[in-house]
């Protein structure tokens, strides 16, 4: 998994580019600045799946490193909540096999925020992550939070 990891770092790495840097002429020069916003929103979304693939390789790698070194009982709660989710959806790897499933599998968990359920403190003085909703900003999810009520 090392090289997988290290293979995506690289490929996320190279599509943080700008993608201004692509633009071409158009309309006989016409038009010499053309809207790069799909293509870079569609290698936003390329990155993101590389990245979640990526956390999930290295999900499965601390989970299998926490059993080898005295199990999830030495963990914090949190920590202890991520692990025992990475490990409904991977057993422990006693021998050499083929994960590719059982990243897949974190990975759709990380997309669905399903990993980090419950491992964020959220009583009184806790960190709380806001929830977002589809086509919402940064900002939009921002005013949410705040407003009143």
């Amino acid at each position: 998994m090392q090289l997988s990891v290290t293979s995506l770092a690289c490929a996320v790495r190279q599509m943080a580019g700008p993608s201004s840097i692509h633009s071409l002429p158009t309309e006989q020069y016409n038009q010499d600045v053309v809207s790069l916003g799909m293509h870079a929103g569609v290698t936003a979304m390329d990155a993101l799946e590389c990245l979640r693939n990526e956390t999930a390789m290295v999900l499965l790698a601390a989970a299998q490193a926490v059993d080898l070194r005295g199990g999830p009982a030495r963990l914090g709660s949190g920590s202890r909540r991520v692990h025992a989710a990475v490990r409904q959806l991977a057993r422990f790897q006693d021998r050499d096999r083929s994960m590719e499933h059982e990243v897949a599998a974190v990975s759709v968990k990380i997309a669905a925020g399903e990993v980090l359920t419950g491992a964020l403190p959220t009583a009184a003085g806790g960190v709380s992550l806001p929830e977002s909703q589809p086509g919402q900003t940064r900002a939009q999810q921002g005013q949410r939070a705040q407003a009143p009520g």
